[in-house]
């Protein structure tokens, strides 16, 4: 109960902490960032088979720079560890933009140890 109780809190805040991070200003809507994200995650998923990912859940902010080359302009995590393997395996690398150029966006990743692997479920 005690766990189910502070999964659920943990939700919960990072629910508040990712409306935190956004702008006053007007945010990016562009129809490729569910592509990004999905990009942003494959990566993940690909170093979750090299090494192991711990469970929990991380909320960043990314730039993407002329080159097409993903920045993270911010992170946040309860876990020190997750938040330094996503900065690591995302910090410049490169993905496909489609459509219209979008600079920033958001994405909030679950990680989730499936017994084989370690999934990534994104929200963008």
């Amino acid at each position: 109960m005690e766990k189910l109780l502070k999964s659920t809190l943990l939700v919960v805040l990072m629910s508040m902490s990712g409306l935190a991070m956004a702008d006053e200003g007007e945010t990016c809507k562009c129809s490729n960032s569910k592509s990004i994200a999905t990009q942003l995650n494959r990566k993940m998923e690909q170093a979750a088979t090299v090494s192991g990912i711990p469970n929990g859940t991380v909320m960043l902010r990314y730039t993407i720079d002329e080159n097409n080359q993903v920045h993270i302009a911010e992170i946040q995590s309860n876990n020190d560890l997750l938040k330094s393997i996503v900065t690591a395996n995302l910090e410049g690398q490169k993905i496909k933009v489609k459509g219209e150029r979008c600079t920033e966006g958001y994405v909030r990743m679950n990680f989730v140890d499936t017994g084989n692997s370690t999934k990534a479920y994104i929200m963008y």
